[in-house]
């Protein structure tokens, strides 16, 4: 939900995670304002709670008068809203109860956020690599909660030009089909390869770990 610059990827295409796992970690100026304005509600929340409590104090022995007392509740209710309303904020960007207590006790990255799966299923696609800028709510990863098998491959890096997103694939002597789903920007040194990863288009009775060969059909002209 915040704009910001991918950090640290935790998850890789065809992994499969559960609800509420880290996906990714953002690096983000507006969380970082936020987090300050929740840090320093909470400060003068512990404040306006000490003086209310002081003022029901003396007001019970006579010392201040009633609208004394009213003006610290008030007070008191400002500073519970302002907390609530940066707790919202940081809950938008994935922060859960152990968060906000790792950020209270300055056990947390100042300045980032995790986006978190928000259901349980396969990670099929990185719209990021790290260092990229995501922009406010634009799409980072996408999950599908198939349990169907998908198919890593690496590919001769001479040979992915030609390879685009949503693009049809087939395995050899079969007429089964797969759609490309993700394909690596980064070429493996040490093997010249560049990962992808394909969806089969129907139901199929692979196993993990089983191998297959992919034939990548040329592009259809126009």
């Amino acid at each position: 939900p915040y704009s910001g610059v991918v950090e640290r990827w935790y998850v890789t295409p065809g992994e499969e995670v559960e609800a509420g796992a880290a996906l990714v970690l953002i690096r983000s100026q507006d969380v970082l304002e936020i987090q300050n304005q929740w840090l320093m509600a909470l400060t003068e929340l512990e404040r306006a709670d000490s003086a209310w409590r002081r003022d029901e104090t003396i007001f019970q022995q006579g010392i201040i008068s009633e609208r004394r007392l009213q003006q610290s509740e008030r007070e008191h209710r400002q500073t519970q809203l302002a907390v609530d309303g940066a707790t919202a904020s940081l809950s938008q960007a994935g922060f859960n109860k152990a968060d906000l207590n790792a950020l209270q006790n300055q056990d947390y990255q100042l300045g980032s956020y995790q986006l978190r799966a928000p259901v349980s299923g396969m990670v099929t696609h990185r719209a990021l690599t790290t260092g990229e800028y995501a922009n406010a709510f634009s799409e980072l990863v996408s999950l599908q909660g198939s349990s169907q098998p998908w198919l890593r491959a690496q590919i001769p890096a001479r040979h992915t030009p030609k390879l685009v997103l949503d693009q049809t694939l087939g395995l050899a002597d079969s007429d089964i089909a797969l759609t490309l789903r993700q394909k690596d920007r980064v070429i493996d040194e040490s093997t010249q390869t560049v990962e992808i990863l394909a969806e089969f288009n129907g139901s199929v009775d692979f196993q993990p770990g089983q191998i297959v060969n992919l034939v990548l059909a040329p592009q259809e002209a126009g």
